[in-house]
């Protein structure tokens, strides 16, 4: 039997063929040297019918975009290479999702998650885009471990300064969920910033690695793709 861990994932391997895996709340990362080279974007999907007068009617499919990335990997180092081929074995190929790195999105800034009534105390995390007057919220469910500052914002004295973690509030940092300490004020709005991961997993089940030499080989390039989380 061989056991391989990555973060709190792990697959063990028994040669007969017999697969067992464990997966807890806290999912592994994929290598930040590596995903910050990532090529691709976020897919929406939308269903366009035209009639005989060219009209169109849209339909949506899906309440949020989900990224897809290609990942190049190259001739690395085994010690970088490796990690990418634990990371998919442990993750058993498609199956269990991780942390990914968007290279292009990664920061809040700031950003409001909830308004005051005197009662409420947990506020989860989401990011929302603008253009014009159209508006999209997206949840952030993974965030950084130590990158989180939290403002408590009344409109009455102005903005106050950061709030304490651990004794005003604390951070689910794998659900992506806030919890004061005493309920938010009425008229005051809860602000946050930070830095945070897309939940992803492999978009295939293989990776084709070719050995060059006796301390290199080539992956060429991996794909990932987002979980929806809702």
């Amino acid at each position: 039997m061989k056991e391989l861990r990555v973060g709190q994932v792990f697959v063990e391997v028994e040669y007969s063929d017999r697969i067992t895996t464990t997966e807890t709340v806290q999912k592994p990362e994929f290598p930040e040297l590596l995903s910050r080279w990532a090529e691709g974007g976020p897919r929406f999907r939308t269903e366009i019918w035209v009639n005989r007068a060219g009209e169109e009617t849209r339909a949506i499919l899906a309440s949020r975009p989900l990224w897809e990335w290609t990942v190049p990997i190259g001739e690395q180092e085994p010690v970088t290479a490796d990690e990418v081929t634990d990371l998919f074995r442990a993750c058993w190929g498609q199956t269990h999702a991780f942390k990914f790195r968007n290279p292009i999105d990664y920061e809040l800034e700031r950003e409001v998650i909830g308004w005051g009534d005197d009662i409420t105390t947990v506020f989860t995390v989401q990011k929302r885009w603008r253009a014009g007057g159209r508006t999209i919220d997206i949840p952030i469910k993974s965030l950084e471990c130590g990158s989180v500052t939290v403002y408590i914002c009344n409109q009455w004295r102005g903005s106050s300064p950061a709030a304490t973690e651990g004794t005003d509030y604390v951070v689910d940092y794998d659900n992506g969920v806030v919890t004061l300490t005493d309920p938010l004020p009425a008229g005051a709005s809860l602000l946050i910033s930070g830095r945070y991961y897309m939940q992803a997993r492999f978009s295939r089940e293989d990776v084709m690695a070719t050995v060059e030499t006796t301390d290199v080989y080539a992956i060429g390039s991996v794909e990932v793709q987002e979980v929806s989380h809702g």
